[in-house]
This record gives C-alpha cells, sequence and structure tokens, in this order.
C-alpha cells in the first residue's frame, strides 16, 4: 500500500487504523517533522508491529544531518544503497556483502567507479 501523508498527524491516524499498513518508509527523515532522535523513537514505538524505513541525506556512505546519525543508531538493520546495490551493514547478507536492485545499472555504475 502506497500513502503519501503530509504530516506525522496524518500518518499517525492512517497506521492507527485497522489493516493499516504493516510497512512504513518515511522518504527522507531530513524533510520530515521530525526534528529530535526522541520524536522518531516516540513515534515509532507507538506502532511496535510496523516496519519503519527511513531513508535520509548522505555524504558518502554516512548520513548527513546529526538527526540521521543519530536515528542510525536506533536501527536495527542499516543499510546503504549507492549504484544500483544495497549493502549490508551488518551481517545477515552473506558472503557478497551486498544486494543487486538492478543488475544492468549496477554493471554499468560500478565498471565505470
Amino acid at each position: 500500500m502506497f500513502i503519501c501523508a503530509d504530516n506525522i498527524e496524518d500518518l499517525r491516524e492512517r497506521l492507527e487504523r485497522r489493516r493499516s499498513a504493516n510497512v512504513v518508509i518515511i522518504d527522507s527523515l531530513e524533510h520530515s517533522e521530525f526534528t529530535t532522535v526522541k520524536q522518531v523513537k516516540a513515534f515509532v514505538d507507538e506502532f511496535p508491529h510496523k516496519l519503519f524505513v527511513f531513508t535520509g541525506q548522505a555524504e558518502g556512505d554516512r548520513p548527513r544531518s546529526e538527526l540521521g546519525k543519530s536515528v542510525l543508531f536506533l536501527a536495527k538493520q542499516k543499510i546503504y544503497v549507492e549504484g544500483y546495490r544495497a549493502y549490508s551493514r551488518g551481517r545477515s547478507m552473506g558472503e557478497k556483502q551486498y544486494f543487486t536492485i538492478w543488475a544492468k545499472g549496477a554493471e554499468e555504475y560500478h565498471e565505470y567507479k
């Protein structure tokens, strides 16, 4: 299900409904209404059976904002995406440590990198 909520209150209302989405993608953290890691944690804790995915701006392979850096420490799984590959920041991806999102794009990107 795709939900476009303009603000956190609208999103909260939707998530409180029966049969609401089980996966929530907030794109991006820097453009959301959250200003502190405490607000993010409180919101996520309201919905313990939902999966939250936060995207954010980066400098290299690290979060750009202080909020992004703080939220990163809350995450159980951290994933960095570059050149159509998702790199795990944990041990859950197996030997090669990345997942190819789009083979042709990844091949072209990494060939010229």
